[in-house]
């Protein structure tokens, strides 16, 4: 298997769109997809300069690309999709730095902004030596005004002893109100490193705050609540986890699993952004017949859901998530052979799982992609095998199609696009069955969508250049 564990559970949680199921076909396979040739006119815009392209993406104000040109890093912008303006970054970036020579710039592809419109970039300067100066960039609304802020400022105000800062690369956020927070640690020359995290709310300066303790390095929502845990979750008691949650982000209260008798550690899991929710880990020599899920909204009084194994053994894992109004099981074996076990039921209590998919692998190069959206689909790589499952309607195909080869992708409940090769898009809009290969102007990086005004439009860009195409254009090529 490609995938860990820990993969496997980000994907389900910062995504959700990437979800397995289908069934095990007691016949042979006697259907194949087919891979048609097609055309689409790619229009270049007016981007131009770029020495290399970082990432694009889109709000309601702007289509906007992060890169660098001669002058250094650039925040490019466009109102109308076509035509870009730019903020440079690294003369903002030097004010706050006048002591320190950097080797080297990087900002990253990490990005947010807040209902009050404002960008907002963690970027990285580079001595030397090896040291790293880590700093917030935040552009206006109006793309007039930007501001550094440097960790170290921020860091020092909690520990005045702080070095060695280092930063997670990623925003949690909660949109609704409008929070956001970023998590990281530093040493001030003891053993162990020191977790902070920075907290934004409304739009206001970033301002540093110690963790409830320092044996926990994870922060996330669960609903309204901010959650203070771990991977493993640190005991409280024999037994029993403890985790930490806050209502105002500031000041946290202690709360606990429930307990077990044998003492089994806990582990996180994400049944879903709306609750708190934690599994026991697995004896290796005395393999559990059962997952449960626990889960909390009020963080005092628990629920289950569970799920009887059907791969036996210590090499595998499961896990349960909450997926449009159903709970979906995924079971995988990571041992000799490759296997695949993929349930669904209602959410109503008492409901029957229903088994979609139970695949074992002939190959040791056994691999799979996977996503819930639509009818739902599973591609799977076995040995020199390829074949691809229809999770609604039961069928399966031979397919040529590589799923490793699969790059960014973008799709509704009809059409499915996909950076293929890089040199190549693929389009469907029946699961892969038929799939249109549109040959790209170059090799491309990644894609986005964005409305300009009122036509809504496909990006792409290579290392270079953005190019678009009105998803009206490309919707009609695929019969």
């Amino acid at each position: 298997m490609k995938r860990t564990i820990m993969q496997k559970c980000v994907t389900v949680l910062m995504l959700v769109v990437m979800v397995i199921a289908g069934f095990q076909p007691a016949t042979a396979y006697a259907a194949s997809t087919s891979e048609k040739k097609a055309t689409v006119s790619f229009t270049e815009t007016k981007a131009i300069g770029f020495k290399e392209i970082n990432f694009i993406s889109g709000n309601n104000d702007y289509l906007f690309a992060l890169g660098k040109k001669a002058k250094g890093n650039v925040f490019s912008y466009s109102k109308d999709g076509v035509n870009f303006k730019d903020v440079l970054l690294d003369t903002e970036i030097t004010k706050k730095f006048p002591k320190i020579t950097f080797q080297s710039m990087e900002i990253s592809t990490s990005w947010t902004y807040t209902d009050k419109g404002e960008m907002w970039l963690i970027g990285t300067g580079k001595v030397k030596e090896g040291t790293k100066y880590p700093f917030l960039i935040s552009i206006s609304k109006d793309m007039k005004t930007v501001k550094v802020t440097p960790f170290q400022d921020l860091i020092k105000k909690l520990d005045a002893k702080a070095t060695n800062i280092e930063i997670d690369d990623y925003f949690i956020t909660h949109w609704e109100k409008s929070i956001l927070i970023l998590s990281g640690s530093y040493s001030n020359g003891s053993e162990e490193r020191i977790p902070y995290y920075l907290l934004s709310t409304k739009g206001a300066d970033f301002k540093a705050y110690s963790y409830p303790d320092n044996r926990y390095d994870q922060m996330d929502f669960a609903g309204d609540y901010l959650i203070c845990s771990k991977w493993i979750v640190p005991e409280a008691a024999p037994g029993q986890g403890q985790f930490y949650y806050s209502t105002d982000y500031i000041k946290w209260t202690k709360a606990v699993t429930p307990e077990n008798t044998d003492g089994t550690e806990w582990h996180r899991s994400y049944l879903d952004f709306k609750c708190f929710s934690a599994t026991l880990g697995e004896d290796y020599f005395n393999p559990n017949k059962t997952y449960t899920v626990y889960y909390t909204t009020d963080m005092k009084k628990y629920k289950t859901i569970s799920k009887d194994y059907v791969i036996e053994g210590p090499s595998r894992f499961m896990y349960i998530y909450n997926d449009d109004n159903r709970y979906i099981a995924e079971e995988e074996s990571f041992g000799e052979t490759g296997r695949i076990v993929i349930s669904q039921r209602a959410i109503a209590d008492n409901s029957e799982w229903k088994t979609l998919l139970d695949y074992t692998a002939k190959s040791s190069d056994f691999s799979f992609y996977d996503y819930i959206r639509g009818d739902g689909y599973v591609l799977v790589k076995d040995g020199k095998t390829r074949k691809i499952f229809n999770l609604k309607t039961g069928k399966n195909y031979e397919t040529t199609i590589d799923h490793d080869k699969l790059g960014a992708t973008r799709f509704d409940e009809t059409y499915f696009y996909a950076l293929y090769d890089k040199t190549t898009l693929l389009g469907t809009k029946n699961g892969f069955v038929t799939n249109y290969m549109f040959t790209t102007p170059e090799a491309m990086k990644g894609m986005t969508t964005w409305k300009a005004g009122k036509t809504n439009r496909y990006y792409f860009y290579s290392n270079t250049k953005i190019y678009y195409i009105d998803k009206t254009s490309l919707d009609s090529k695929l019969k």
